[in-house]
């Protein structure tokens, strides 16, 4: 298991709309740059994509509240 390798699609998801579309449209090769397992393609290929689309938009929610520029 590539633990780094699943952490950065989680997190591409969270945040990469395109990248969600790509892996929904065509995931083993949205996958493939990824150093994954057999098992672990599959069980990314079958997790709800469209949760992250939530995720997205609370991880949005905060940084805009964070973000105070002072310019």
């Amino acid at each position: 298991m590539s633990k780094m390798a699943i952490e950065q699609v989680v997190g591409r998801l969270v945040i990469d709309t395109a990248f969600r579309r790509d892996l929904a449209a065509n995931p083993m090769n949205t996958l493939a740059a990824f150093d994954l397992t057999a098992e672990e393609r599959d069980a990314l290929t079958n997790m709800d994509i469209a949760e992250f689309q939530d995720a997205e938009r609370m991880v949005d929610e905060r940084v805009s509240k964070l973000c105070i520029c002072d310019f």
